[in-house]
């Protein structure tokens, strides 16, 4: 009796707590208890609470919601996001970055899965006019690259003209690279071992594999330069040979007239020249 009696009390109190603290004034950057708790990685709050519309929408002074705080957390925990709001998932804070994007700039792939899940724009462009595609591969992530490829379209440009793959080729990011190689491989084999699975896994992934396909390697920019280009003008050996493995074409040529192996032969870069000759 004594016990039970005990466990009745302390139930009492954190109820209690709970209440006190949902009271509390937000902290100066205007968190509240749950995002402070997101960013912690403490389980605050009830399932029904923490899964509630009220909570997920709330915003700081940024326009941050918890999903935001999580992002950057190596360490989530299931019952944190059993369910995600859709409204939460795609709001934008001041500087029209989503939570999808936070995640993809720390490669938090698992909750970049569960928000694409939760009906997240994969598409949606910040204030920069980057996606969380375009962050994902302009830090070089292998992970979150990969999944976004299977969510969004990889052959939009930013202002410049240039695709995520193009940012990953000039900056010599060659795990997000891996993750267009890896996708490509994929689509081309999918055919034969969708027969041993089941029709909806088969389904699932036949339809990814069709999102893959369009993945085009070849697309220019505004010089007229491909990802290609891009790598071996900048000397990063590695993702040419990753470029070359998918075909990527070697002679075309830029708005000065120059191929991929011109271009490392003008940088100094003789054997990617010899490479791509």
């Amino acid at each position: 009796m004594r016990l039970m009696n005990l466990v009745r009390q302390l139930y009492s109190l954190l109820s209690t707590i709970r209440k006190n603290v949902r009271k509390m004034p937000r902290h100066s950057t205007s968190a509240t208890s749950m995002m402070a708790a997101s960013y912690y990685g403490i389980q605050f709050g009830t399932l029904p609470e923490r899964g509630g519309a009220e909570w997920q929408r709330e915003v700081d002074k940024n326009g941050e919601n918890y999903l935001f705080y999580m992002a950057s957390r190596t360490t989530i925990y299931s019952s944190d996001l059993l369910s995600i709001d859709r409204v939460a998932a795609n709001t934008a804070n001041n500087a029209g970055e989503t939570a999808l994007m936070r995640a993809a700039r720390f490669d938090n792939d698992w909750l970049v899965r569960k928000i694409l899940l939760a009906g997240a724009m994969a598409e949606k462009r910040d204030n920069t006019g980057r996606t969380a595609l375009d962050y994902s591969a302009e830090y070089g992530y292998f992970g979150s690259t990969f999944i976004l490829l299977a969510r969004s379209d990889a052959n939009l440009r930013n202002s410049a003209g240039r695709t995520p793959l193009m940012t990953a080729a000039e900056r010599g990011n060659i795990d997000a690279v891996r993750a267009y190689e890896n996708a490509k491989t994929f689509a081309a084999g999918i055919a034969a071992k969708a027969p041993r699975l089941s029709k909806e896994d088969a389904k699932d992934a036949l339809a990814t594999a069709r999102v893959f396909r369009r993945i085009d390697i070849d697309l220019r920019d505004t010089k007229g330069m491909t990802a290609l280009m891009l790598a071996a003008a900048a000397g990063h050996r590695n993702v040419v040979e990753a470029l070359m493995r998918l075909k990527a074409k070697t002679q075309v040529r830029d708005l000065k007239g120059r191929t991929a192996a011109d271009l490392a032969t003008l940088n100094g870069h003789t054997e990617i020249s010899k490479l791509l000759k």
